[in-house]
């Protein structure tokens, strides 16, 4: 399994929580998967929040740089929305912010794509309600036993 097949699951298996499964088995096995996943899903989540935040800190800046500025100096915001921006010098600086940050993307997207080691804890699908969509069930192919 990949890393972000991992993400996906734990996704479908966060919703699946909170629904009644009408198997003792199928809702042992939603919760006992989120906890063999936890960690994992935790480290990428914050990998993930990292990067962004990162970015949007630096992205902040360059729009606060480049906006039309008050009679105090502080950057002019009207509608959450930065004042006599876009401009040339602005768009110059957020196109050098997004070539300097695109490794890390393409490292993170990479980091997705790589194959995890994980033993998941499986179940019958006849312990899942049947009103899970053909989508559901993909997901949740790593969980159900054949």
């Amino acid at each position: 399994m990949i890393r972000s097949d991992l993400m996906t699951l734990a996704s479908e298996l966060a919703t699946l929580s909170s629904r009644d499964l009408g198997s003792i088995k199928g809702s042992y096995a939603v919760a006992k998967n989120i906890k063999i996943i936890a960690e994992d899903v935790k480290t990428i989540e914050e990998l993930k929040e990292k990067i962004t935040k990162d970015f949007e800190t630096a992205r902040t800046a360059i729009c606060e740089l480049h906006a039309e500025k008050d009679e105090n100096g502080t950057a002019k915001v009207e509608n959450d929305n930065y004042v006599g921006l876009p401009n040339e010098a602005f768009n110059n600086d957020l196109q050098a912010l997004i070539a300097d940050h695109q490794p890390k993307i393409d490292e993170f997207n990479s980091f997705l794509k790589e194959e995890i080691d994980i033993s998941l804890f499986k179940v019958g699908i006849e312990h899942f309600p049947a009103s899970l969509t053909p989508m559901q069930v993909m997901t949740l192919m790593p969980i159900i036993a054949e």
